[in-house]
């Protein structure tokens, strides 16, 4: 939550990853009863009220992203990498799209387009970093059933 929290900005955009969405990513996809759908909910209810976003989109879709990576996780077994992060980078890209979005339809002044977008692409870069620290975690874990 502190890094997340935690203002990484450069001269014209934020490279503060978005903990929650990449944690929900990495975690459900890996080791779902460690990240169950409503804790992944309240992390974006928590999101909401730090980034000041309408109360609930980013919970909505924290939680929707829980689910797809839940889904992922079932088909992405022996999957390489290269295209897990392919896909994860297309899913927050999409998902800020789905974020402005919502900030507009409550408040047309909100952040634009191209800085989300910006957030999106940072936050897909990120998300190596997550899966590696999350993947060395996993070892210790004991093994889950799907």
């Amino acid at each position: 939550m502190f890094l997340f929290s935690t203002p990484l900005d450069t001269d014209h955009f934020t490279i503060a990853p978005n903990v929650a969405w990449l944690m929900t990513m990495v975690m459900v996809a890996h080791y779902p009863p460690a990240w169950p759908r409503g804790f992944a909910f309240l992390l974006g209810l928590l999101q909401d009220f730090l980034f000041g976003t309408p109360l609930g989109s980013q919970a909505l879709l924290t939680l929707l992203l829980a689910q797809i990576s839940w889904v992922q996780s079932m088909r992405q077994s022996s999957q390489l990498f290269r295209l897990r992060w392919l896909e994860a980078a297309g899913i927050l890209v999409l998902w800020h799209i789905m974020l402005w979005a919502i900030m507009h339809l409550v408040a047309p002044n909100s952040a634009s387009l191209p800085s989300l977008l910006r957030e999106g692409i940072v936050n897909a870069l990120w998300y190596p970093v997550f899966y590696w620290m999350a993947t060395r975690l996993f070892g210790a874990l004991p093994d889950v059933g799907r």
